[in-house]
């Protein structure tokens, strides 16, 4: 689909040792990470028709806080 290990959109980027993870290289903002790794999904599941979904817990935010994971 296009994205490679070390891939970066400023200050967040795909790992260059493993393609499932994204990276803080520093001072990102959390909204900056999930918009990448939004860009990435909707760009695998037109183009794949595969649903990935986010593994971790994020930390931060609030069961109010509308974020589709």
């Amino acid at each position: 689909t296009g994205f490679k290990k070390g891939q970066r959109e400023g200050s967040v980027g795909i790992s260059p040792h493993h393609s499932l993870a994204i990276v803080n290289y520093g001072g990102a903002s959390a909204e900056a990470i999930l918009n990448f790794a939004e860009n990435i999904r909707k760009k695998i599941k037109k183009e794949l028709e595969i649903d990935l979904k986010i593994e971790p817990e994020l930390v931060g935010f609030s069961k109010n806080d509308n974020i589709d994971i």
